[in-house]
């Protein structure tokens, strides 16, 4: 996997950051009760279905996969991480992947956290192991709870 630099990860990016401007431009003055504006609401309830879907929640990693990179751009101008492009088989479609590590991980979650269905337990779960030491034994509670809630059935 490698950090996708080209010129065609550029017309992405620019798109991206277009998509999100003119969404605030068109609901700027739009506010909920707590004073937030109603577009970063909007963008993070968007972001939590979309990681629910198409995405991972890892202990200090969240991952989102996608075809095509518009909305991995869009993630990554909200949140911060990167954008990355997948070596596949000719035949293949290429596929992209966003990641967000550390405090990008930690801004990501919980600003979606809210809006979260179907990964809600795993990331507050991944948040939690963040204070606690690797080897400690907590931490290797957390984990195998964290495996515990990715592997959930649903019969």
């Amino acid at each position: 996997m490698t950090s996708w630099d080209n010129k065609q990860s550029k017309q992405y990016e620019k798109q991206a950051r277009a998509t999100v401007s003119n969404a605030h431009l068109t609901l700027s003055l739009s506010q909920d009760l707590t004073g937030a504006r109603l577009t970063d609401l909007l963008w993070d309830a968007y972001s939590a279905a979309f990681i629910d879907g198409e995405g991972s929640i890892q202990p200090g990693r969240v991952r989102a996969f996608n075809t095509y990179p518009l909305i991995l751009f869009i993630l990554k101008d909200l949140y911060g991480g990167k954008v990355y492009s997948r070596k596949l088989k000719a035949n293949q479609k290429p596929q992209f992947e966003w990641c967000a590590y550390g405090v990008d991980f930690v801004y990501c979650l919980q600003r979606i956290l809210p809006h979260l269905v179907e990964k809600k337990k795993q990331a507050l779960i991944a948040l939690e192991m963040l204070e606690y030491p690797s080897g400690t034994v907590k931490f290797k509670e957390l984990k195998s709870a964290l495996t515990k809630a990715k592997n959930n059935r649903y019969e």
